[in-house]
């Protein structure tokens, strides 16, 4: 069964994108995971990658690379949500400690 969501997440830009923000170059990154340059070149035109492989790149990009795939199913929170649901909470914890003092107060 194909999930029209998964077939637009393309993990090798994705490896590609994060290798630019460190300014690690293909080389670079090939030597981190013990592969050449032209095979860390390839994985950036892939849009599947294997999991043991997508979990070193992970490490060496310092970047949980699964999260895309968490997030389209819902494991993971939007952080946008996280904040709204905190800052909610907090007035409501407000609020309720405000009854309880005037109840207090009598």
């Amino acid at each position: 069964m194909s999930n029209p969501k998964f077939s637009s997440l393309h993990l090798g830009n994705l490896v590609e994108a994060r290798a630019r923000e460190l300014d690690l170059s293909p080389a670079e990154l090939g030597r981190k995971v013990n592969l050449s340059q032209q095979t860390i070149r390839d994985v950036y035109h892939r849009m599947a990658l294997k999991t043991d492989f997508l979990f070193c790149l992970s490490k060496a990009l310092q970047q949980d690379l699964f999260l895309p795939f968490s997030r389209e199913l819902a494991l993971t929170p939007d952080p946008g949500f996280i904040l709204a649901e905190n800052t909610r909470l907090h007035k409501e914890v407000a609020y309720l400690e405000e009854i309880n003092r005037l109840l207090r107060q009598g």
